[in-house]
């Protein structure tokens, strides 16, 4: 089997690497076509997307508002304090967030 002309295993995407991207693929890099792309009608642009407002119910906006306040510099280097007395460790925190998928719309 000719892998190279094999319809199923290739397709018509690119993927375009920077120039730090195709350094660290070394050799392979020619894998990746250095073409650059117009406006390919199956991408939507950061700048045609617009921020929909949030709604949550009365107990995640109560939780959302916490780790808001939390999040002030004076309250989390007292939070870090708190977690070094504790003999925790103090790099920070992580804040795991999930939800349903939204839906985006590009702007008409």
């Amino acid at each position: 089997m000719d892998l190279e002309n094999e319809s199923s295993l290739r397709n018509d995407k690119a993927i375009m690497l920077t120039p730090k991207g195709q350094e660290l693929f070394g050799e392979d890099r020619h894998l990746f076509l250095d073409s650059e792309i117009k406006t390919p009608k199956d991408i939507i642009l950061p700048s045609s997307l617009t921020v929909p407002k949030l709604f949550f119910n009365p107990e995640e906006q109560k939780s959302i508002d916490f780790l808001i306040d939390l999040l002030k510099p004076d309250n989390f280097k007292s939070c870090v304090n708190r977690m070094k007395d504790l003999g925790m460790k103090s790099l920070g925190l992580t804040v795991l967030l999930h939800s349903l998928p939204v839906l985006v719309r590009a702007n008409p």
